[in-house]
């Protein structure tokens, strides 16, 4: 899979042939048709491995957060997902370009409803702490576009947002405002060396 990301990264998804990544792997075609029979097939085992990797990082975010105050648990999880873009800035627009090329609605709708269900069962510890009457399901709708608006914005035209602790405390903010109807989040303060 790192061949196909190289690859991929290299020369885009048009550029990129089984022929290129078996040899950028090290192995004959016919090994990585044993795996992949396609092209598609080797960048949906990318797409997906990014996917899982993603759901990692955020489950284990919750477990870290776990008896923490909601809005702790809400920086946290801000923080991890402006991380998560950080890291994947110069291959996010090949993600963009991959997915829109091979039929990635499937797994995108998957890996949200798994981060989704994962954070619902979470965020049900905190019920009493939110306003009467939230549909928690509606919530992450609203709560993943929140923080997803904003960091598509940063990776098209500013990505040192990423690298502003205010920006991950205004959206933990209006995403704590969004689940309990008040209340600010400051950003996390530097720990002295």
């Amino acid at each position: 899979m790192e061949a196909t990301t190289h690859i991929v990264l290299r020369h885009g998804y048009e550029g990129m042939t089984t022929n290129h990544v078996a040899e950028r792997a090290g192995v004959s075609i016919g090994s990585l048709y044993q795996y992949f029979p396609s092209k598609e097939a080797l960048v949906a085992a990318v797409l997906q491995k990014n996917a899982d990797d993603n759901f990692a990082v955020m489950a284990g975010v919750l477990e870290q957060a776990d008896g923490l105050p909601l809005a702790e648990v809400i920086r946290l999880s801000v923080e991890a997902m402006a991380q998560l873009h950080r890291n994947n800035l110069t291959w996010h627009g090949a993600i963009v370009d991959c997915s829109s090329r091979i039929d990635a609605a499937e797994w995108e709708q998957e890996l949200n409803e798994r981060i989704s269900t994962l954070t619902i069962a979470f965020l049900e510890r905190y019920r009493d702490e939110m306003r009467p009457g939230i549909d928690l399901e509606v919530a992450m709708i609203v709560i993943r576009n929140i923080g997803h608006s904003v960091f598509e914005h940063a990776i098209q035209n500013d990505p040192e947002l990423f690298d502003n602790a205010r920006v991950t405390a205004e959206i933990a903010s209006a995403t704590m405002a969004y689940l309990t109807g008040s209340g600010a989040v400051e950003p996390a303060r530097a720990s002295a060396a």
